[in-house]
């Protein structure tokens, strides 16, 4: 165990951790493996038919950010909508899945 010189000299003699013992090291006893592939983000999935238009468009994405960027690109391509209002947000955020 290593002594912390600045406390040694305040009269505290508080031991200085080594960096094997930090959390996440797997030289740490305590350290948890985790194994297989890390965890990935959950994969969302939104499309035209769930709120009510009859079109085949779908899109996914890992976020539901990404899903409305995509959608709005759509929409105002496809559908001729250039303000989405309240109600469709609330029914798009409603019809995307993961």
């Amino acid at each position: 165990m290593l002594i912390n010189p600045l406390c040694y000299y305040s009269g505290m003699n508080l031991p200085v951790l080594s960096p094997k013992y930090l959390p996440g090291n797997p030289v740490n006893p305590h350290y948890e493996y985790k194994a297989g592939a890390p965890d990935k983000p959950p994969v969302l999935s939104f499309r035209c038919r769930d709120i009510g238009m009859d079109c085949p468009f779908e899109v996914t994405g890992t976020t539901k950010n990404k899903i409305y960027r995509e959608f709005i690109g759509h929409a105002e391509s496809t559908h001729n909508v250039t303000v989405l209002s309240a109600d469709l947000l609330f029914k798009i955020n409603e019809a995307i899945k993961k």
